[in-house]
């Protein structure tokens, strides 16, 4: 055998991709391969429940149901402790047809042989239905522990002993070195959000403060308050922030002014919120490196969604990604909205309905002073208003762009002419680093052959915009194709729609999910390297 294969951190990493039923097997091998295939094999996900089963079969029955049948005794811990300083994760998911785990969690702690149960535990999945067994993670925490994911059980504000259970086990929790952190809860989809109890508030952001090395944190609404954000805000390598919910305008309650040096670290900002919230939160980030966002808007108003976008554009001036999308209640709204339904076949009736509702690239205008925009993903249920010469501006101001999906299939397609044609793409043809385009566009009119050589004179009359050295630096060569998603564009001759984006962006392809035999297919079929050369 070859002599690299006698050291064990090799063979570990060689492990690591065989399977679990793989692993037994080569664990069985020779005593080489004993060591590191029982490590690779306990760094998986490790259910609670096969860890019990390693105990005394007299100790702790795991059926339907969990029961401890005699109280412990220092022994028992004989059969765990050769697996303990190997496992690095366990699962714990309480099914709703088990019971018992509470005395399970208290014979635990009753006789520990050691501090920590599992020395090496590097990551912790806690969900509970019961709230008396939230303070069963305690015993699995250690000061390795890098990751801690907890869903706690449904509770509001009349449930006080959920909520002393859960408060007890922040104010008892330490993992100094705990890098991802996700606080999940029930919290009502709809309707009036219960405030969090105070003891409970100041609890989480008492034992946040102890995490000076946390770096993405996932929070429920339900723990979006007034002390947990300053306590977020003050965290020095904070650098993920997701808040799942939606977040509404009492959710931030009395914040003040949060300090100079707040969210300093934070890169990626993802929440679900009305828009003035969604701006009281961004004004008070003073992050210069934020750099991805992703907005689920709760609101149909274009007008709060420019001031959203405002406050964005003003705070994140290094901004890279931007997406932004409707709640799922919009697209239900829109389904159960008869008089919409009704008036679809009448275009003026039906845009004086939806337009407070439609955004147009106006909405975007401030974003045109982040230079270093690479994506720009909007999906919205209603086609965007193109103004006249806004493409042109989006090139020149943003000569990083990769990315720009402005909602080529809209949920509701307005019997209206698409504003755009085949012609106005012509500004992307000067972008160097474009790698996506996705537009809902009309591609039905067929251009006469002084058109198509007036595209071609456009571009050579406006070549590419003057860049920096390090800006040029920075860009891909051409020789990828374009990616053209025209979603549900309208279009009547696909070799016209063929030869015009050939001549546009010498190469260009279409997404797979186009139906076959359709129209856009065959424009696929024409695009490809070959026909596009004929073309």
């Amino acid at each position: 055998m070859h002599a690299a294969l006698h050291v064990a951190d090799i063979l570990f990493e060689i492990f690591k991709f065989l399977s679990l039923g793989e692993l037994t097997a080569v664990a069985r091998v020779c005593r080489p391969f004993a060591g590191p295939a029982c490590t690779a094999l306990w760094t998986n996900a490790i259910p609670l429940v096969t860890l019990l089963r390693l105990l005394p079969a007299d100790l702790i029955s795991c059926l339907n149901t969990v029961r401890v049948n005699r109280p412990m005794v220092s022994c028992d811990w004989d059969r765990l402790l050769p697996a303990s300083n190997r496992i690095q994760h366990i699962q714990f998911i309480e099914s709703p047809i088990s019971s018992g785990w509470s005395s399970v969690f208290e014979t635990l702690a009753s006789d520990r042989s050691q501090l920590y149960l599992f020395p090496n535990l590097r990551a912790l999945d806690w969900h509970v239905k019961t709230s008396s067994n939230t303070m069963g993670c305690i015993l699995f925490l250690s000061e390795r522990m890098f990751r801690l994911s907890i869903s706690f059980p449904d509770f509001d504000s009349d449930d006080r002993q959920c909520q002393y259970y859960v408060s007890k086990a922040f104010r008892h929790l330490e993992a100094r070195q705990l890098r991802y952190l996700s606080l999940d809860i029930w919290a009502p989809p709809e309707g009036v959000q219960d405030p969090m109890d105070p003891y409970m508030a100041q609890g989480t952001a008492d034992f946040l403060e102890t995490l000076p090395n946390l770096e993405i944190a996932i929070l429920a609404r339900k723990f979006i308050s007034p002390p947990i954000v300053e306590s977020l805000s003050r965290l020095p390598s904070l650098h993920t922030l997701r808040i799942k919910g939606r977040l509404f305008t009492n959710s931030l309650g009395d914040l003040k002014q949060l300090g100079p040096h707040a969210f300093a670290t934070l890169q990626s900002l993802e929440l679900t919120s009305t828009p003035p919230t969604c701006e009281r939160l961004m004004y008070s980030i003073s992050s210069r490196a934020l750099s991805e966002i992703k907005l689920v808007v709760h609101g149909n108003v274009a007008v709060q969604v420019h001031d959203c976008i405002l406050a964005i554009s003003a705070t994140c001036p290094h901004l890279h990604t931007l997406h932004i999308s409707p709640d799922a209640g919009y697209y239900a709204f829109i389904e159960s909205d008869q008089k919409l339904l009704d008036g679809y076949h009448n275009p003026e009736r039906t845009a004086r309905r939806i337009d407070p509702g439609r955004l147009s690239t106006a909405t975007f205008e401030p974003l045109l002073q982040c230079r270093e925009l690479r994506a720009l993903i909007v999906d919205w249920p209603y086609p965007l208003k193109i103004l006249e010469g806004a493409f042109s501006r989006m090139v020149e101001s943003w000569p990083l762009l990769e990315t720009l999906y402005l909602t080529p299939s809209p949920f509701f397609v307005l019997p209206e002419r698409p504003a755009i044609s085949l012609v106005d793409l012509v500004p992307f043809a000067r972008s160097l680093c474009l790698r996506k385009l996705a537009l809902f566009i009309d591609a039905r009119a067929e251009l006469p052959e002084q058109d198509l050589l007036s595209i071609e004179l456009d571009l050579r009359v406006h070549p590419q915009p003057t860049r920096s050295a390090s800006l040029l630096a920075q860009t891909r060569s051409r020789s990828q194709p374009i990616h053209f998603d025209p979603g549900k564009s309208w279009i009547s001759d696909p070799v016209h729609a063929a030869r015009v984006l050939a001549r546009l962006f010498g190469s260009a392809t279409l997404p797979r999910w186009v139906k076959k035999d359709s129209l856009w297919w065959k424009v696929g079929k024409l695009l490809d390297v070959p026909s596009a050369k004929r073309l």
